[in-house]
Protein backbone atom coordinates (compact mmCIF):
# COMPACT_ATOMS: atom_id res chain seq x y z
CA UNK A 1 0.00 0.00 0.00
CA UNK A 2 2.79 2.41 0.97
CA UNK A 3 4.79 1.58 -2.17
CA UNK A 4 1.71 2.04 -4.35
CA UNK A 5 1.07 5.42 -2.74
CA UNK A 6 4.66 6.58 -3.26
CA UNK A 7 4.62 5.53 -6.92
CA UNK A 8 1.25 7.24 -7.40
CA UNK A 9 2.56 10.46 -5.85
CA UNK A 10 5.68 10.39 -8.03
CA UNK A 11 3.53 9.77 -11.12
CA UNK A 12 1.31 12.77 -10.33
CA UNK A 13 4.41 14.96 -9.87
CA UNK A 14 5.99 13.64 -13.08
CA UNK A 15 2.81 14.29 -15.09
CA UNK A 16 2.67 17.86 -13.74
CA UNK A 17 6.30 18.43 -14.76
CA UNK A 18 5.63 16.91 -18.19
CA UNK A 19 2.80 19.36 -18.78
CA UNK A 20 5.08 22.20 -17.63
CA UNK A 21 7.86 21.19 -20.03
CA UNK A 22 5.35 20.94 -22.88
CA UNK A 23 3.97 24.39 -22.04
CA UNK A 24 7.40 26.05 -21.83
CA UNK A 25 8.55 24.43 -25.08
CA UNK A 26 5.51 25.77 -26.93
CA UNK A 27 5.45 29.20 -25.33
CA UNK A 28 9.11 29.74 -26.25
CA UNK A 29 8.30 29.47 -29.95
CA UNK A 30 9.04 33.09 -30.96
CA UNK A 31 5.68 34.13 -32.43
CA UNK A 32 3.70 32.36 -29.71
CA UNK A 33 5.77 33.86 -26.91
CA UNK A 34 5.65 37.30 -28.49
CA UNK A 35 1.86 37.15 -28.69
CA UNK A 36 1.61 36.01 -25.06
CA UNK A 37 4.20 38.25 -23.38
CA UNK A 38 3.94 41.41 -25.50
CA UNK A 39 0.50 42.12 -24.05
CA UNK A 40 1.98 42.08 -20.53
CA UNK A 41 4.92 44.23 -21.65
CA UNK A 42 2.53 46.66 -23.34
CA UNK A 43 0.59 47.04 -20.09
CA UNK A 44 3.89 47.59 -18.25
CA UNK A 45 4.85 50.33 -20.73
CA UNK A 46 1.52 52.08 -20.08
CA UNK A 47 2.19 51.98 -16.33
CA UNK A 48 5.75 53.30 -16.45
CA UNK A 49 5.76 55.70 -19.43
CA UNK A 50 3.38 58.63 -19.80
CA UNK A 51 1.48 59.21 -23.04
CA UNK A 52 3.52 62.35 -23.75
CA UNK A 53 6.83 60.51 -23.30
CA UNK A 54 5.60 57.62 -25.44
CA UNK A 55 4.54 60.02 -28.22
CA UNK A 56 7.91 61.77 -27.98
CA UNK A 57 9.70 58.42 -28.28
CA UNK A 58 7.58 57.51 -31.30
CA UNK A 59 8.44 60.79 -33.05
CA UNK A 60 12.13 60.18 -32.35
CA UNK A 61 11.93 56.65 -33.75
CA UNK A 62 10.11 57.87 -36.88
CA UNK A 63 12.85 60.47 -37.39
CA UNK A 64 15.59 57.82 -37.08
CA UNK A 65 13.76 55.51 -39.50
CA UNK A 66 13.38 58.32 -42.03
CA UNK A 67 16.99 59.49 -41.77
CA UNK A 68 18.90 56.20 -41.42
CA UNK A 69 16.42 53.40 -42.11
CA UNK A 70 16.95 51.96 -38.63
CA UNK A 71 16.12 53.02 -35.08
CA UNK A 72 16.91 52.22 -31.47
CA UNK A 73 15.42 53.15 -28.11
CA UNK A 74 17.57 53.50 -24.99
CA UNK A 75 14.94 52.10 -22.61
CA UNK A 76 16.79 49.06 -21.23
CA UNK A 77 20.38 48.06 -20.43
CA UNK A 78 20.93 47.45 -24.12
CA UNK A 79 19.53 49.67 -26.91
CA UNK A 80 16.29 48.23 -28.32
CA UNK A 81 16.25 47.76 -32.08
CA UNK A 82 13.00 48.90 -33.71
CA UNK A 83 11.77 47.35 -36.94
CA UNK A 84 11.09 50.43 -39.09
CA UNK A 85 9.16 48.37 -41.66
CA UNK A 86 6.41 47.80 -39.08
CA UNK A 87 6.05 51.39 -37.92
CA UNK A 88 2.77 51.98 -39.78
CA UNK A 89 1.51 48.41 -39.56
CA UNK A 90 0.97 48.03 -35.80
CA UNK A 91 0.52 50.52 -32.91
CA UNK A 92 3.82 51.94 -31.67
CA UNK A 93 3.31 50.68 -28.11
CA UNK A 94 2.89 47.14 -29.45
CA UNK A 95 6.01 47.53 -31.59
CA UNK A 96 7.87 48.82 -28.52
CA UNK A 97 6.70 45.79 -26.49
CA UNK A 98 7.71 43.40 -29.28
CA UNK A 99 11.20 44.93 -29.32
CA UNK A 100 11.56 44.40 -25.56
CA UNK A 101 10.44 40.79 -25.96
CA UNK A 102 12.91 40.20 -28.82
CA UNK A 103 15.77 41.59 -26.73
CA UNK A 104 14.91 39.07 -23.99
CA UNK A 105 14.26 36.17 -26.38
CA UNK A 106 17.42 36.43 -28.48
CA UNK A 107 19.82 37.38 -25.67
CA UNK A 108 22.58 34.89 -24.83
CA UNK A 109 22.47 33.75 -21.20
CA UNK A 110 25.22 32.06 -19.22
CA UNK A 111 22.87 29.69 -17.40
CA UNK A 112 20.94 26.55 -18.24
CA UNK A 113 17.24 26.00 -17.46
CA UNK A 114 17.59 24.71 -13.90
CA UNK A 115 20.30 27.23 -13.03
CA UNK A 116 18.17 30.12 -14.32
CA UNK A 117 15.41 29.27 -11.81
CA UNK A 118 17.78 30.10 -8.97
CA UNK A 119 18.86 33.49 -10.35
CA UNK A 120 16.37 36.38 -10.26
CA UNK A 121 18.40 38.50 -12.68
CA UNK A 122 18.41 35.65 -15.22
CA UNK A 123 14.81 34.49 -14.82
CA UNK A 124 13.99 35.94 -18.24
CA UNK A 125 16.23 33.24 -19.74
CA UNK A 126 13.37 30.80 -19.14
CA UNK A 127 11.46 32.29 -22.08
CA UNK A 128 14.48 32.60 -24.36
CA UNK A 129 15.29 30.91 -27.65
CA UNK A 130 18.35 29.45 -25.93
CA UNK A 131 16.22 27.22 -23.68
CA UNK A 132 13.52 26.43 -26.26
CA UNK A 133 14.96 23.06 -27.31
CA UNK A 134 15.97 22.21 -23.73
CA UNK A 135 12.29 22.09 -22.79
CA UNK A 136 11.64 19.58 -25.58
CA UNK A 137 14.38 17.33 -24.18
CA UNK A 138 12.85 17.58 -20.68
CA UNK A 139 9.40 16.82 -22.11
CA UNK A 140 10.47 13.52 -23.72
CA UNK A 141 12.61 12.61 -20.69
CA UNK A 142 9.68 13.19 -18.31
CA UNK A 143 7.26 11.38 -20.64
CA UNK A 144 9.51 8.30 -20.42
CA UNK A 145 9.46 8.58 -16.61
CA UNK A 146 5.64 8.83 -16.72
CA UNK A 147 5.44 5.59 -18.67
CA UNK A 148 7.88 3.78 -16.36
CA UNK A 149 6.00 4.91 -13.23
CA UNK A 150 2.65 3.96 -14.81
CA UNK A 151 3.96 0.46 -15.56
CA UNK A 152 5.28 0.15 -11.98
CA UNK A 153 1.94 1.30 -10.55
CA UNK A 154 0.15 -1.27 -12.68
CA UNK A 155 2.31 -4.15 -11.46
CA UNK A 156 2.43 -3.21 -7.76
CA UNK A 157 -1.38 -3.04 -7.67
CA UNK A 158 -2.38 -6.59 -6.73
CA UNK A 159 -5.94 -6.54 -8.12
CA UNK A 160 -7.88 -4.90 -10.91
CA UNK A 161 -9.81 -2.84 -8.37
CA UNK A 162 -6.56 -1.51 -6.89
CA UNK A 163 -5.31 -0.77 -10.40
CA UNK A 164 -8.52 1.16 -11.11
CA UNK A 165 -8.36 3.14 -7.85
CA UNK A 166 -4.62 3.81 -8.20
CA UNK A 167 -4.86 5.18 -11.73
CA UNK A 168 -8.17 6.83 -10.90
CA UNK A 169 -6.63 8.97 -8.16
CA UNK A 170 -3.57 9.77 -10.30
CA UNK A 171 -5.68 10.89 -13.27
CA UNK A 172 -8.18 12.73 -11.08
CA UNK A 173 -5.50 14.77 -9.29
CA UNK A 174 -3.60 15.42 -12.54
CA UNK A 175 -6.82 16.41 -14.30
CA UNK A 176 -7.75 18.90 -11.57
CA UNK A 177 -4.97 21.09 -12.97
CA UNK A 178 -7.45 21.95 -15.74
CA UNK A 179 -9.40 24.22 -13.37
CA UNK A 180 -6.68 26.77 -12.43
CA UNK A 181 -5.26 26.45 -15.95
CA UNK A 182 -8.65 27.36 -17.45
CA UNK A 183 -8.97 30.37 -15.12
CA UNK A 184 -5.43 31.55 -15.94
CA UNK A 185 -6.10 31.17 -19.65
CA UNK A 186 -9.20 33.35 -19.39
CA UNK A 187 -7.57 35.98 -17.14
CA UNK A 188 -4.62 36.48 -19.52
CA UNK A 189 -6.83 36.13 -22.59
CA UNK A 190 -4.44 33.54 -24.02
CA UNK A 191 -6.35 31.49 -26.57
CA UNK A 192 -3.55 29.41 -28.08
CA UNK A 193 -3.74 25.99 -29.71
CA UNK A 194 -1.18 24.33 -27.44
CA UNK A 195 -2.94 25.68 -24.32
CA UNK A 196 -6.25 24.30 -25.56
CA UNK A 197 -4.54 20.94 -26.19
CA UNK A 198 -3.25 20.91 -22.60
CA UNK A 199 -6.67 21.86 -21.25
CA UNK A 200 -8.43 19.13 -23.26
CA UNK A 201 -5.87 16.54 -22.17
CA UNK A 202 -6.37 17.43 -18.49
CA UNK A 203 -10.18 17.34 -18.86
CA UNK A 204 -9.96 13.87 -20.44
CA UNK A 205 -7.70 12.72 -17.58
CA UNK A 206 -10.17 14.15 -15.06
CA UNK A 207 -13.11 12.33 -16.66
CA UNK A 208 -11.26 9.00 -16.93
CA UNK A 209 -10.11 9.36 -13.32
CA UNK A 210 -13.67 9.93 -12.12
CA UNK A 211 -14.96 6.97 -14.17
CA UNK A 212 -12.27 4.64 -12.76
CA UNK A 213 -13.02 5.70 -9.16
CA UNK A 214 -16.77 5.27 -9.70
CA UNK A 215 -16.19 1.78 -11.13
CA UNK A 216 -13.93 0.97 -8.18
CA UNK A 217 -16.63 2.08 -5.73
CA UNK A 218 -19.40 0.18 -7.55
CA UNK A 219 -17.47 -3.09 -7.76
CA UNK A 220 -16.29 -2.82 -4.15
CA UNK A 221 -19.90 -2.36 -3.11
CA UNK A 222 -20.93 -5.34 -5.22
CA UNK A 223 -18.21 -7.51 -3.64
CA UNK A 224 -19.42 -6.38 -0.21
CA UNK A 225 -23.01 -7.41 -0.92
CA UNK A 226 -21.89 -10.78 -2.31
CA UNK A 227 -19.79 -11.38 0.79
CA UNK A 228 -22.77 -10.65 3.05
CA UNK A 229 -25.01 -12.97 1.02
CA UNK A 230 -22.50 -15.80 1.24
CA UNK A 231 -22.13 -15.39 4.99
Amino acid sequence: MALRGVIGFLLVAAIALTFSAYMFHNITVHDTGQKFFSKMLSDKISEEISSDDLNKTERNVRFQCKETGSATINATKEPLKIDCSKMDKIPFKELFANSIYDSIYYREYDCKVLDCFGSTDKISALISQQNHMAYLFYYWYLLAIDIILAVLLFFVSSSWLKKASGFGYVLLISGLGALPFFVTQKVFGAEMAFMNNMLYAQIVMLIIGIVLLVLDTVFKGKEGYEHEDNS
